[in-house]
């Protein structure tokens, strides 16, 4: 298999073979100042002589390929976006994971993964905690009040993060400094609660162990690494706090109509294909062309204007959608040149 190394704006591709030429790829100076990467991982088999050959087997040995994206965006991450279990505090209790900042950053707010459980629990409070350097005392930001709530209410999805952008007691936009160095984040369970009732946050269990990274207190006692109790499964947290010079779009919390935002013409097109979308941040955004047989004829940034006169004619699938998150758009496209 082989990485192929995109950067946010699409200016080149670059293959980069095997671990050791990706390690050093992430060493070089390619990387300076990007605000998205993304590493397309692909699966090839090259090298197969059973496969029968003629006509009618082309699109067998076509699809002798499989790739998969990974982001490198504006937040830090120790999980694959997915719960097999969850953990939850009782009132006055904290739970903390612990991150490492390489360079000094600006973080501008947390990512919440809240499986989803029972309706009482969209009735709890907790606050976002955040401790810079040292683990001791009271936080250096503390964000009160704040309530969970479930993605798939608002939009077609069970797998998701709910963005809490940092607000200070005035409920006005603000930031907190994070030298190079550790540096801690995590929720506070503030309202009463029994049990399974509590805010809970989803476990990531398909990785690595986390539980050295991640702290446990209850009101005024000291804190506990989760590695040291027993009863509790290895896993990552499933908590992402995001950096740089933007805060995160915060989540919607009205339900979100079907994807009708997207506006793509003319359908069928010859020679120029025009995309309207209005996002906040289009330069997150990307886009990707699929034949019926599921292979990708074009993926780029998004963009307005998209020339499919090199394409052959026929039924294509077109795709927009922010890598990192639940929002896709699909569209069905017949090119007529």
């Amino acid at each position: 298999c082989r990485t192929v190394f995109r950067d946010s704006l699409v200016r080149y591709v670059q293959p980069i073979e095997g671990r050791g030429g990706l390690v050093n790829a992430m060493a070089s100076g390619d990387f300076d100042g990007e605000e998205e990467l993304v590493f397309d991982l692909q699966y090839q088999l090259s090298d197969v002589t059973n496969e029968q050959d003629g006509d009618g087997y082309n699109s067998v040995q076509a699809n002798n390929e499989a790739s998969r994206a990974t982001v490198f965006g504006d937040y830090f991450a120790y999980d694959d976006g997915s719960a097999e279990r969850l953990l939850w505090l009782y009132e006055d209790a904290m739970m903390v994971s612990r991150f490492t900042a390489a360079v000094e950053d600006t973080l501008q707010g947390v990512q919440f993964y809240f499986p989803i459980s029972h309706d009482q629990f969209l009735n709890q409070q907790f606050d976002i905690v955040v401790w810079v350097g040292e683990l001791d005392g009271e936080p250096d930001f503390r964000m009160e009040d704040v309530s969970p709530f479930y993605l798939n209410l608002v939009s077609d999805s069970l797998q998701g993060y709910i963005s809490y952008p940092l607000m200070d007691e005035l409920g006005q936009p603000t930031s907190v400094l994070i030298p190079p160095g550790d540096f801690y984040v995590g929720w506070e369970q503030v309202s009463p609660c029994d049990a399974f009732e509590c805010t809970s946050v989803g476990l990531d269990r398909s990785g690595s162990d986390g539980r050295s990274r991640l702290f446990y207190r209850f009101e005024d006692d000291p804190w506990t690494p989760l590695d040291s109790l027993s009863g509790i499964p290895p896993g990552e947290l499933m908590i992402r706090p995001v950096v740089g010079s933007e805060p995160p779009l915060p989540t919607p919390t009205e339900e979100v109509e079907a994807a009708t935002e997207l506006t793509v013409y003319p359908n069928p097109v010859r020679g120029q294909l025009y995309l309207q979308l209005p996002v906040a941040q289009p330069q997150r955004w990307r886009m990707a062309l699929f034949n019926t047989l599921g292979q990708a004829v074009y993926e780029g940034a998004l963009r307005e204007e998209l020339s499919v006169r090199e394409f052959s004619n026929g039924v294509y699938w077109l795709k927009v959608y922010r890598p990192g998150s639940t929002q896709t758009y699909q569209r069905k496209l017949i090119i007529a040149n």
